[in-house]
């Protein structure tokens, strides 16, 4: 694979706060019993990467070494400082000396199915500056553990994203704006725009899964103007609007057929395909040069995912979604052999579903049911215990006779006798006495879960 991937996994999950906090940073938070950071690379490894770039915080980079030895590829761990609070494009800046080509930058909660050479296609064939990956957009689970309901008035803002078609799932980017900072309602679309492509379609509907592939110029440009800080909401909505705009780079002529070229490090065509044999295809045309260097010498293009799966794992929502899809009997991202794992006792009279998964050294006790369920390792279940639609991470204990459903368990969890849950949030190591009964209830040492997307 020609191109290069550089995994983000610094953030800090803020939107899931109660999962990622303390001992569990986002990249190790489990689905399916798997660290989530293993979708990523597992993608990746599939795709035919050989190597990859990631980069996370100093506290977890052993752990994140250790995790990535059960790959063939070769990964570099790339540690920063969680007090640096270094943005996706502080950490390209970062690493710009080992980016010798184009570039993938991809999220560590990125669960997709997707055959990556699509996407790498329209890169080729566009010779595109950017590529991004989208998707549907998806709507929340209807019963988020630990949230009783919205807050009045909490609305997502959209994003508004203009779209040439050139295939049917392959379209030309024209716009990129949201909606807090639209003026009156109204779009800015320039006459320009629109003479140029009378015919383009404004999407509500799509989600941006944080994939992108960048040509190699793109790094250094980063590099040298750090005015925009934001990828997503200030870098690549610039480089959207640039695709229009007209180039200063040849300015300077001396004289009918040369070209006296000053570079402006503030101008982005200055570092269009520096290392390209595209000035050498243009010294062969017979068209003015000027005219050449302003003819789309960027471009900006999207892949739309629509038929598989595809969703970055950053809210309590799709976690609980993430978890139901990766177990699902006819899922492709799991080898499962078996569904519990062989160091664990499950009774002959209980019924764990196909829809289910037991991690290590795990006992469930008689006549219990679990449907739809996660179970973490080294848990113990007692007897007469129906689970259903839960996540039960590591060390739990389940008492006799309790009763959870669309629960999320934390670590070391201790739940009583004859319990009953229903969609509710419990936050490691905490404790519920005998015949206990919640219903939505997040029982964490703080709200932040509350502020979901």
């Amino acid at each position: 694979m020609e191109l290069q991937a550089v995994v983000m996994a610094g953030g800090r999950g803020s939107h899931m706060l109660d999962l990622t906090q303390g001992l569990r940073p986002k990249p190790f938070v489990l689905v399916g019993n798997k660290p989530l950071i293993w979708y990523t690379i597992n993608m990746l490894e599939g795709a035919g990467f050989s190597e990859a770039i990631i980069i996370t915080l100093n506290c977890v980079k052993t752990h994140m070494e250790l995790v990535l030895k059960e790959f063939n590829m070769i990964t570099k761990v790339i540690g920063i400082s969680e007090e640096s609070d270094l943005d996706t494009v502080d950490s390209l800046c970062l690493i710009k000396d080992l980016i010798k080509s184009d570039v993938v930058v991809l999220s560590c909660d990125l669960i997709t199915d997707l055959p990556f050479h699509r996407l790498a296609d329209v890169h080729r064939l566009h010779d595109s500056s950017v590529t991004m990956l989208l998707c549907p957009a998806k709507a929340d689970i209807e019963n988020i553990p630990g949230v009783k309901q919205k807050k009045k008035g909490q609305q997502k803002q959209r994003e508004f994203i203009g779209l040439c078609p050139t295939e049917r799932l392959n379209q030309r980017i024209l716009f990129l704006l949201n909606e807090a900072d639209l003026e009156d309602d109204l779009l800015p679309v320039n006459q320009s725009l629109m003479r140029e492509f009378p015919k383009f379609q404004v999407r509500t509907d799509l989600h941006d899964t944080h994939v992108y592939l960048f040509k190699k110029w793109m790094i250094n440009y980063l590099t040298h103007n750090k005015m925009r800080s934001s990828l997503r909401s200030e870098v690549l909505p610039y480089v959207v609007q640039k695709q229009f705009a007209k180039s200063n780079r040849f300015q300077n002529g001396t004289g009918e057929g040369e070209t006296n070229i000053k570079m402006d490090v503030n101008d982005i065509f200055s570092y269009v395909d520096e290392d390209s044999e595209k000035d050498f295809i243009y010294d062969l045309t017979l068209a003015p040069h000027e005219r050449k260097v302003n003819s789309k010498s960027i471009t900006c293009y999207a892949y739309i995912y629509e038929e598989g799966l595809c969703m970055n794992v950053n809210n309590i929502s799709l976690y609980m979604e993430a978890n139901r899809v990766v177990s699902k009997p006819d899922s492709t991202f799991l080898n499962i052999q078996t569904r519990v794992h062989p160091s664990s006792r499950v009774d002959e009279k209980s019924q764990v579903g196909a829809d289910c998964l037991v991690g290590e050294r795990t006992e469930i006790a008689e006549r219990t049911s679990v449907k739809r369920t996660i179970v973490g390792r080294n848990c113990t279940i007692g007897s007469g215990v129906r689970l259903s639609n839960c996540v039960i991470m590591d060390r739990v204990h389940i008492d006799n006779g309790s009763n959870l459903n669309g629960c999320i368990l934390c670590d070391d969890v201790v739940i009583g006798e004859k319990c009953d849950l229903k969609d509710c949030f419990v936050g490691d190591q905490k404790k519920l006495t005998a015949m206990t009964r919640l219903s939505k209830e997040s029982l964490v040492e703080s709200q932040a879960m509350m502020e979901f997307e």
